[in-house]
């Protein structure tokens, strides 16, 4: 029947209530029900939840810990975390003779502002590590296979609340990629420092020759 008087769900006006169906009753409305946001992202785990489910990443979940950057990557609008497995990471540390994975290295990475599936890397893309500009990951692909740095990724993809872990089959050694700004601004002046010393030493030499 039609319905006249004002009743809405979710927002949507309802325009036929009560109409009989075999085992209930429908109500036709006037829009689509569209779930809220923070409902469906509640779906995915946080990323120390994720993380917990995953035992054999637990050493480089404790460097997250130790460094204090769940709290950056949980305040991030996206991220991406490139996970070396506990026998990567142990690896590594013994051939470089750490006591634990160094800052630096950690941060290597992580990529803030995106989270960046595999179904995303089809060529040849450079991100921003949270090092900074200078200091990249190139990621490729080769058929079903997907390289950071020309490391072998995993396939463990698992989505968190905001972000995105991605297995890495080893430790990314950490590269640098090219100068900031900053430091080719300040080689410039240098340079260009040393060119007027020069010049000012020729033109001092060539006085005393004149008077010699």
């Amino acid at each position: 029947m039609l319905f006249s008087q004002t009743l809405s769900v979710a927002g949507a006006r309802v325009l036929m209530a009560d109409i009989p169906a075999v085992n209930g009753f429908i109500h036709i409305i006037d829009q689509v029900l569209v779930p809220p946001w923070e409902d469906v992202a509640g779906h995915c785990p946080g990323l120390l939840e994720a993380l917990g489910n995953l035992s054999q990443y637990s050493l480089f979940t404790q460097a997250l810990q130790l460094y204090g950057l769940v709290e950056v990557l949980e305040a991030a609008v996206g991220y991406t975390v490139l996970l070396p497995s506990d026998a990567a990471l142990t690896q590594y540390s013994q051939a470089q003779r750490l006591p634990q994975l160094e800052e630096d290295s950690v941060k290597y990475h992580l990529i803030l502002g995106e989270k960046l599936l595999f179904s995303n890397i089809k060529a040849v893309i450079r991100k921003e590590t949270m090092l900074g500009v200078s200091y990249r990951i190139t990621f490729s692909a080769d058929n079903d296979q997907v390289f950071a740095n020309d490391i072998p990724l995993e396939k463990l993809q698992v989505e968190t609340r905001n972000g995105i872990l991605l297995g890495v089959s080893r430790v990314l050694p950490v590269l640098r990629n090219h100068c900031n700004i900053r430091e080719i601004d300040t080689v410039q002046v240098l340079v260009l420092c040393v060119c007027v010393c020069l010049l000012s030493v020729e033109k001092a030499t060539s006085i005393v020759c004149i008077k010699a």
